[in-house]
């Protein structure tokens, strides 16, 4: 029963993949100009959706235990909340 809430990979190794996968998606939809979500067409979502789903192996890497994906979730809401928080209070970083 561990397995299902121990993660297989090292907790901080799950959160290094989180925090790259996330940046590396943050600044892709930068650099194709979507800033908002009403920006994005319906092509733009499927793609979003098909990213996410690719790059999900890499965030996890082996491990596919409960407390490993929360880990994961709970790193990329850090970095969003993070992200939001720099974007309101830097205008530059608004922009």
């Amino acid at each position: 029963m561990s397995h299902l809430w121990l993660p297989d990979t090292p907790v901080w190794e799950i959160i290094v993949r989180s925090a790259v996968v996330y940046l590396f998606i943050l600044l892709a939809f930068r650099f194709a100009g979507k800033r908002q979500v009403g920006q994005l067409t319906p092509f733009d979502l499927v793609v979003l959706l098909i990213i996410s789903n690719a790059v999900q192996n890499a965030m996890m890497g082996r491990d596919a235990s409960l407390g490993g994906g929360m880990v994961g979730a709970l790193t990329i809401l850090a970095l969003n909340y993070i992200v939001v928080e720099i974007a309101f209070r830097f205008k530059k970083a608004r922009r």
